[in-house]
Order: C-alpha cells, then structure tokens, then sequence
C-alpha cells in the first residue's frame, strides 16, 4: 500500500509526462557493426570507455547499452589495424521517468596489418 501511495505521488508530479518509475531498462544506445574489409568475419574486441565501461567479443552486429552522451570506442583484433571511434548518441532527460536515448548505428571496418 505505501508503494501503491508514493507511485501515485510520483506520477502527480510528472503533469503531463507518461509515469514511468525507474528501475529502467539500459536503453541502446549504439548499434556496432565490425566486419573486416575483406576476406572472412573475425571476432573483434570491443572496448568502451566512456560513458560507460565495458569490454565485449563481436564478431559481427553489437549491441553497446547505456545513457546518451559521447562514447569512446576501440575495436581492435589480431591482425587488423586498431580503429578508435567516438560517437555522440544524442537523448532526452526526462523529468519524471527514463531518459530517452536515440540509437546510433556505427560500421566499423577492420583493414588487415602487413
């Protein structure tokens, strides 16, 4: 019951937002492809540093979850030169409820080393 009254609370002071209460899902924030320039798929690390922190195997289409804000990524793979990105994923901060985050599509292509 006490729940029951502070969710109503909380929805009251949202006016004309939807009422959402947090705990929210991450939402996706970029959608990584890795593929190589050439020749057959590869498995690929994946580290993001910022705004979340997270290391990850990809060896074609990856999900990075998190809040919007710019993400620092590094793709590197034995073999394959490094490729460093930074992409901005623009979102909403929302008074009451989550915060809406737009996804962002992002092709990395892995060019093979001498």
């Amino acid at each position: 019951m006490r729940y029951s009254l502070l969710a109503l609370l909380g929805c009251i002071a949202c006016g004309d937002e939807p009422c959402v209460l947090p705990p929210c899902d991450e939402p996706l924030a970029i959608e990584l492809t890795v593929a190589p320039v050439s020749g057959s798929p590869v498995v690929a690390t994946v580290a993001v540093t910022s705004p979340v922190i997270t290391t990850f195997s990809c060896s074609a289409t990856c999900p990075i979850s998190g809040p919007f804000g710019t993400y620092e990524i590094d793709v590197t793979a034995p073999g394959f030169a490094p490729v460093h990105k930074s992409v901005h994923v623009q979102g909403t901060q929302r008074k009451c409820g989550c915060d809406i985050v737009e996804t962002e599509s992002v092709q990395v292509a892995l060019t093979a080393t001498p």
